[in-house]
């Protein structure tokens, strides 16, 4: 418990230090900072752009995917069972 707490103190604090340093280098206006912005929103934009990129090439618009359940088709299962189509399996 104590190698525990010790750990959870340290990586505490050295978290709060990065954070700050980081927080006070963007708060000027320089070369660094743009840069840094930059990196740090990156990562935010990427998954948007591939949702975007994918979105037409679905082979069925995936508006249909959430509407489906709502046409009360008869599909009204646990999450994880398949949904019905309403075809046969002969």
């Amino acid at each position: 418990m104590g190698v525990t707490l010790r750990y959870a103190f340290f990586a505490t604090a050295i978290e709060m230090v990065l954070g700050m340093i980081i927080a006070l280098l963007l708060n000027h206006e320089n070369a660094f900072s743009r840069f840094l912005r930059l990196v740090l929103i990156f990562p935010l934009m990427i998954a948007p752009v591939i949702g975007a990129l994918i979105w037409p090439s679905s082979p069925i618009h995936p508006s249909v995917y959430f509407a489906y359940p709502l046409a009360g088709s008869g599909s009204e299962t646990s999450a994880g069972a398949p949904i019905r189509t309403g075809r046969s399996s002969r």
